[in-house]
């Protein structure tokens, strides 16, 4: 597998390598990166990072971050379950939406007042007692999925790679397998982009 650092990456990702010299030359050796930034076109990726030369390798530290979206397939299958499980024993379901009501009108008043809760809590507290008070089944199901449908996740990850020059403008790392899996990732590197100047 090739990962490619520079204008496109896989075809969706945009890059800014920033180095130091002189004017810039296609045909010239241009000098190492010193700082990587690569971002996908709708802003739901990124990869950051610090270079540095040691010997003949070129080190980078990289920080890759990921936004996910919100699953709403999931969401929608949960409260599917949810409901289900509910009208299967609707009168136990009743007594325990009469026993979370009470629980929940006893530390309203808290609650409510809690300068630390915001506003999509606080809309999220009431419809949920709402539902309670009302032993409605299913407006219960769906507030209670109904934060998994508009929160999104992020996911990082910051690794190490050593890059070494196979050409003028051109780094790759080593295809060595990494992992449990010993998978193959090869990462390359390149200076196209006119920020990315020479010696």
């Amino acid at each position: 597998m090739k990962n490619r650092i520079a204008l496109a990456l896989m075809g969706l990702l945009s890059a800014i390598s920033i180095t130091q010299g002189r004017d810039d030359d296609s045909t010239s050796e241009a000098q190492s990166p010193s700082v990587v930034l690569v971002y996908s076109k709708d802003g739901g990726n990124s990869m950051s990072g610090l270079c540095q030369d040691e010997g003949q390798n070129t080190l980078c530290n990289l920080t890759e971050v990921k936004i996910i979206p919100p699953d709403t397939k999931s969401a929608d299958e949960a409260e599917r379950k949810l409901l289900q499980e509910l009208k299967q024993g609707p009168d136990k379901a009743k007594r325990e939406f009469a026993k979370v009501a009470a629980e929940m009108k006893e530390h309203a008043g808290k609650i409510r007042a809690d300068p630390n809760l915001g506003p999509k809590r606080r809309r999220y507290f009431e419809k949920m007692l709402a539902a309670a008070e009302a032993q409605d089944l299913r407006r219960w199901a769906h507030v209670s999925v109904e934060q998994d449908r508009h929160t999104c996740h992020i996911w990082s990850n910051q690794f190490d790679l050593a890059f070494h020059r196979i050409g003028p403008r051109k780094w790759v790392t080593d295809a060595v397998p990494v992992g449990p899996c010993r998978i193959v990732e090869v990462w390359e590197m390149t200076a196209a982009d006119k920020e990315a100047h020479t010696r």
